[in-house]
Protein backbone atom coordinates (compact mmCIF):
# COMPACT_ATOMS: atom_id res chain seq x y z
CA UNK A 1 0.00 0.00 0.00
CA UNK A 2 1.46 3.34 -1.06
CA UNK A 3 2.01 6.37 1.14
CA UNK A 4 -0.84 8.29 -0.50
CA UNK A 5 -3.27 5.43 0.06
CA UNK A 6 -2.32 5.17 3.72
CA UNK A 7 -2.69 8.91 4.15
CA UNK A 8 -6.13 8.84 2.50
CA UNK A 9 -7.27 5.95 4.73
CA UNK A 10 -6.07 7.82 7.80
CA UNK A 11 -7.85 10.99 6.69
CA UNK A 12 -11.14 9.18 6.06
CA UNK A 13 -10.79 7.41 9.41
CA UNK A 14 -10.24 10.72 11.18
CA UNK A 15 -13.32 12.19 9.51
CA UNK A 16 -15.32 9.15 10.62
CA UNK A 17 -14.09 9.54 14.22
CA UNK A 18 -14.82 13.27 14.35
CA UNK A 19 -18.28 12.86 12.90
CA UNK A 20 -19.09 9.98 15.26
CA UNK A 21 -18.03 12.09 18.24
CA UNK A 22 -19.97 15.13 17.01
CA UNK A 23 -23.05 12.93 16.81
CA UNK A 24 -22.44 11.78 20.39
CA UNK A 25 -22.04 8.13 19.40
CA UNK A 26 -19.76 5.50 20.84
CA UNK A 27 -17.88 3.08 18.64
CA UNK A 28 -20.20 0.34 19.92
CA UNK A 29 -23.38 2.24 19.04
CA UNK A 30 -22.15 3.08 15.53
CA UNK A 31 -21.01 -0.51 15.05
CA UNK A 32 -24.43 -1.81 16.07
CA UNK A 33 -26.11 0.51 13.56
CA UNK A 34 -23.80 -0.70 10.81
CA UNK A 35 -23.84 -4.38 11.76
CA UNK A 36 -20.11 -4.64 12.43
CA UNK A 37 -18.01 -5.00 15.59
CA UNK A 38 -16.71 -1.98 17.46
CA UNK A 39 -13.20 -3.28 16.72
CA UNK A 40 -13.98 -2.81 13.04
CA UNK A 41 -14.95 0.81 13.71
CA UNK A 42 -11.64 1.24 15.56
CA UNK A 43 -9.79 -0.10 12.53
CA UNK A 44 -11.65 2.24 10.18
CA UNK A 45 -10.96 5.22 12.43
CA UNK A 46 -7.25 4.40 12.76
CA UNK A 47 -6.92 3.89 9.01
CA UNK A 48 -5.81 0.28 9.51
CA UNK A 49 -8.75 -1.01 7.45
CA UNK A 50 -10.00 0.61 4.27
CA UNK A 51 -13.55 1.91 4.13
CA UNK A 52 -14.93 0.22 1.02
CA UNK A 53 -17.50 2.17 -0.98
CA UNK A 54 -20.33 0.05 0.40
CA UNK A 55 -19.16 0.51 4.01
CA UNK A 56 -18.57 4.21 3.37
CA UNK A 57 -22.16 4.50 2.15
CA UNK A 58 -23.41 2.66 5.24
CA UNK A 59 -21.36 4.96 7.50
CA UNK A 60 -22.69 8.01 5.69
CA UNK A 61 -26.29 6.86 6.05
CA UNK A 62 -25.76 5.99 9.73
CA UNK A 63 -24.27 9.41 10.45
CA UNK A 64 -26.52 11.54 8.25
CA UNK A 65 -23.98 12.73 5.68
CA UNK A 66 -23.19 11.93 2.07
CA UNK A 67 -20.40 9.62 0.99
CA UNK A 68 -18.58 12.71 -0.27
CA UNK A 69 -18.05 13.78 3.35
CA UNK A 70 -15.47 11.01 3.76
CA UNK A 71 -13.81 11.69 0.43
CA UNK A 72 -13.75 15.49 0.40
CA UNK A 73 -14.35 16.50 4.00
CA UNK A 74 -17.05 18.75 5.37
CA UNK A 75 -17.89 21.86 3.42
CA UNK A 76 -16.59 24.88 5.28
CA UNK A 77 -18.70 27.99 5.38
CA UNK A 78 -16.51 31.00 5.99
CA UNK A 79 -12.99 31.01 7.38
CA UNK A 80 -11.88 28.18 9.68
CA UNK A 81 -12.25 28.82 13.39
CA UNK A 82 -9.13 29.35 15.44
CA UNK A 83 -9.97 26.46 17.74
CA UNK A 84 -8.30 23.11 18.12
CA UNK A 85 -10.13 20.01 16.95
CA UNK A 86 -10.49 18.89 20.55
CA UNK A 87 -12.12 22.19 21.53
CA UNK A 88 -14.52 21.94 18.60
CA UNK A 89 -15.46 18.39 19.55
CA UNK A 90 -16.09 19.39 23.18
CA UNK A 91 -18.20 22.32 22.01
CA UNK A 92 -20.26 20.10 19.69
CA UNK A 93 -20.78 17.53 22.46
CA UNK A 94 -21.85 20.24 24.90
CA UNK A 95 -24.32 21.68 22.39
CA UNK A 96 -25.70 18.20 21.77
CA UNK A 97 -26.30 17.72 25.51
CA UNK A 98 -28.08 21.07 25.77
CA UNK A 99 -30.21 20.18 22.73
CA UNK A 100 -31.27 16.87 24.33
CA UNK A 101 -31.90 18.20 27.85
CA UNK A 102 -33.23 21.69 27.16
CA UNK A 103 -34.48 22.02 23.56
CA UNK A 104 -36.03 25.45 24.10
CA UNK A 105 -32.81 26.80 25.61
CA UNK A 106 -30.84 25.24 22.76
CA UNK A 107 -33.00 27.09 20.21
CA UNK A 108 -32.53 30.38 22.06
CA UNK A 109 -28.78 29.81 22.21
CA UNK A 110 -28.63 29.07 18.48
CA UNK A 111 -30.72 32.14 17.67
CA UNK A 112 -28.43 34.26 19.85
CA UNK A 113 -25.27 32.95 18.16
CA UNK A 114 -26.72 33.44 14.67
CA UNK A 115 -27.79 36.95 15.64
CA UNK A 116 -24.27 37.77 16.81
CA UNK A 117 -22.80 36.47 13.60
CA UNK A 118 -25.24 38.45 11.45
CA UNK A 119 -24.51 41.71 13.24
CA UNK A 120 -20.76 41.22 12.93
CA UNK A 121 -20.08 41.27 16.66
CA UNK A 122 -17.18 39.10 17.63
Amino acid sequence: MGRNTKAMNAQMGERLRQLRLMRGLTQKSLAATMGVSYQQIQKYESGTNVLSLSRMQLCAESLGVTRDYFLNGPEQEGPPLDLSRRQLLYLMQALRQIEKRRPAMFKQLCDFIVGLAETGIG
